[in-house]
């Protein structure tokens, strides 16, 4: 069966294939579909056959096929740079598979199949990291990334990363919409139809919960994804291509507000991570020319003063009244439990906030036992993105992903302050270690706008 969006995205495929212009135009229209819905859509399928074939398959697909065309139109015309960087990441990441192949790690965990909330609960158990299906998938996702990511690098110029943030943000706008619309339906009515209706629109998923859920005194929001959490990074992300496309003069700067707005009112714990990290991004963009030592320093020193806030606040006790106070309560009194082995999680009781901070930190010790190369991509499997990433890949292998994502041909057309650039990626990799998107973050298409997002927030020139 094919559901409306799906006409809808072949539509318009379609019309983009045919009308008049450059195929490079047609590839950068086409790739502000794919992030978009790489970034906002996970309901639904594009096609219910089996266990159904996702949005972003049929969108991935178009965009690769356009890539490879590109990459053999360049052959000549190699980036030297972009291409030494793209040798770096396969070369990282085959040895790490090799290392997985012939010598893998001998130590039961949660692995790239299963949930640690499954082993919590005594529906599975433990298993060793092999070279499996799951692992396989991830590889597969990885290098289809790359080949894009590359063939961007070969084809674009300046103009073109601009011209891919604007079409970006066009489609995104239908999210903020949306989630607009259902937080005034579920907190005025209180009736939870938009549910019925994303079934008709993108199909049914499983995933998606048909139940209300009243956090403190608002419902929780999913917009066109499959969990609060996952809405409150997607507007995250939106939220910083919207203030970038306000960069460039081509957006009001309101539309980066209620997309800050949106992910606050999704009634995710995780937004409460995302918006400092909003903020400090914002911060570091707005003062990106005196990025030096002393600001640092500065920042670490809020930083400091807004976590003694909040343990005060926390021993006052007044956090036992809200849902957010409850959470964030959660995790001071859990901090002890961070990297406990995952063979005992067993003995604890289980709360939300603690499984997905003992997943992540639990995760991220494995990276003592390999940790150049890692234990194997697709490996391990955390609520924790970055987790996943740097256990899985190993600091050279995470280095050199990064080092292909943020300093290809891109950060050398757009110029930009190193320091502030620098910051915003390290300030994006810790919020990742509490984005439960699994290895998602690793090849995610939304990572394109994101880089290009950064690139302008950063760049040396004011205001458009």
């Amino acid at each position: 069966m094919i559901h409306p969006f799906s006409l809808i995205l072949l539509a318009y495929t379609g019309y983009t294939l045919f009308q008049s212009g450059t195929l490079k135009e047609k590839f950068i229209a086409l790739l502000a579909m794919h992030v978009f819905v790489y970034m906002n859509v996970e309901a639904g399928a594009f096609l219910s056959i089996g266990s159904g074939i996702k949005y972003n398959f049929y969108t991935e697909f178009i965009c690769l096929i356009l890539a490879l065309f590109f990459i053999i139109k360049k052959s000549g015309e190699i980036d030297a740079g972009s291409t030494i960087k793209l040798f770096l990441a396969l070369s990282a990441l085959f040895v790490g598979l090799l290392g997985l192949k012939l010598w893998p790690l001998q130590k039961y965990m949660v692995t790239g199949d299963m949930l640690i909330d499954d082993y919590w609960f005594g529906n599975t158990e433990l298993q060793l990291p092999a070279l499996r299906s799951y692992v396989t998938k991830t590889l597969i996702q990885y290098l289809i990334f790359l080949t894009i990511l590359y063939g961007i690098y070969l084809s674009f110029r300046r103009e073109d990363y601009e011209a891919l943030l604007d079409k970006c943000a066009k489609w995104c706008k239908a999210a903020v919409i949306f989630g607009w619309v259902e937080f005034l339906i579920k907190n005025l009515t209180h009736s939870n139809v938009l549910f019925s209706l994303n079934n008709l629109f993108f199909g049914y998923n499983e995933a998606v919960f048909p139940m209300m859920e009243k956090r403190g005194i608002l419902f929780r929001l999913s917009g066109f994804t499959t969990e609060a959490a996952h809405f409150s990074y997607a507007m995250l992300l939106v939220a910083f291509l919207f203030l970038a496309n306000y960069q460039l003069g081509k957006m009001s700067l309101h539309w980066a507000i209620q997309a800050f707005l949106l992910m606050l009112l999704s009634m995710s714990f995780s937004s409460v991570v995302f918006a400092l990290a909003f903020l400090a991004i914002f911060f570091i963009s707005r003062y990106r020319k005196n990025i030096r030592g002393e600001k640092i320093f500065q920042i670490f020193l809020w930083c400091l003063l807004a976590f003694s806030i909040l343990y005060i606040i926390y021993r006052s006790g007044i956090l036992d009244s809200s849902y957010f106070g409850k959470r964030m309560k959660a995790v001071f009194d859990d901090w002890g439990l961070l990297f406990i082995d995952v063979e005992r999680v067993r003995d604890i009781p289980y709360q939300s906030s603690r499984v997905r901070l003992i997943s992540s930190f639990s995760t991220l010790a494995l990276l003592r036992f390999r940790p150049f190369f890692g234990i194997g991509i697709g490996t391990t499997s955390s609520h924790g993105s970055f987790s996943s990433i740097l256990s899985g890949m190993g600091i050279l292998g995470t280095l050199s992903w990064l080092l292909m994502l943020f300093y290809g041909k891109a950060a050398k057309l757009i110029r930009h302050y190193g320091s502030a650039y620098f910051l915003m990626i390290l300030l994006w990799c810790i919020t990742g270690i509490f984005n439960g998107h699994f290895w998602g973050m690793f090849y995610n298409a939304e990572n394109y706008a994101l880089m290009i997002s950064f690139l302008v927030l950063s760049r040396r020139e004011e205001r458009a």
